[in-house]
């Protein structure tokens, strides 16, 4: 779908998340909280989230 192919130009990932990075108050009033907990909070379940991308389509990624 094309939709999936613009993810990487458009998708809220890729321009929202890598703006809300450069400001912590605006990154805590998205997230409901600090940029540190969310990182700690991805750590201990990006295991779970990993996902292998194949031949036919690319994973996004735990962060995503």
């Amino acid at each position: 779908h094309l939709m999936l192919k613009k993810r990487k130009l458009e998708g809220e990932h890729w321009t929202l998340f890598k703006d809300l990075l450069k400001y912590d108050d605006k990154f805590y009033q998205y997230f409901r909280m600090p940029q540190c907990k969310f990182y700690n909070l991805l750590k201990l379940i990006e295991p779970v989230l990993q996902k292998q991308s194949t031949s036919s389509r690319e994973a996004i990624s735990p962060t995503e």
